[in-house]
């Protein structure tokens, strides 16, 4: 038979219990196990995407976590910063209760510094070592502030009173504070997702 009869010849169409009779078991199971990996290899691709942005999500609350509690740590050298002026503005009238406050405060202020010093450490020694040093310049300027914040006259009608702008000049902390905002951005830097 030529081409051309052949392509005349009325089209047998099998129904279909013929066709699942002659096909084999090897087949089904080729057929099956095509069907089954495609399904595993979907299962894979949803799984490293959702692993990928769990990932993620978590770098994310992580940096946002160590940038609070850097910001917080940075508060609190503020609030150190300028304890002699609360001192400076102390109410006269109730000198003894005033010291206790006042000495109350800063003993709580001091705590927060230390840990946050040792948190920074901790977390990343290089802004520990940083943060240290922004506090130990802040002590050079601040005691000597607040020793004589302590032996000024308070002036009950100047509510608004500060020191002497020459004796705690916030001016000479300026490097040191760009120092730990820096080192901060840095570390932040590689806590950020790659693919961000």
């Amino acid at each position: 038979m030529d081409a051309l009869t052949a392509a005349r010849l009325p089209l047998v169409v099998r129904p279909p219990a013929s066709i699942a009779a002659d096909m084999s078991w090897s087949g089904m199971a080729g057929i099956s196990s095509l069907l089954l990996s495609a399904s595993i290899i979907a299962a894979l691709i949803t799984g490293t995407i959702n692993l990928t942005l769990a990932r993620r999500r978590s770098r994310e609350e992580e940096r946002a976590r160590v940038r609070n509690t850097f910001a917080e740590a940075f508060k609190a050298y503020s609030e150190y910063r300028e304890f002699p002026n609360a001192i400076a503005r102390r109410d006269a009238a109730r000198a003894a209760d005033e010291r206790q406050r006042l000495f109350e405060a800063l003993r709580q202020l001091d705590a927060r510094l230390a840990f946050y010093r040792t948190w920074a450490l901790l977390e990343a020694p290089a802004v520990g070592a940083v943060y240290e040093a922004l506090l130990e310049e802040a002590r050079a300027l601040t005691d000597k502030a607040m020793r004589t914040a302590w032996s000024q006259p308070v002036d009950a009608d100047d509510v608004d009173h500060n020191l002497d702008p020459r004796l705690l000049d916030p001016a000479a902390l300026t490097s040191a504070e760009a120092a730990f905002r820096e080192a901060v951005a840095a570390h932040l830097r590689k806590l950020a997702p790659r693919w961000s």
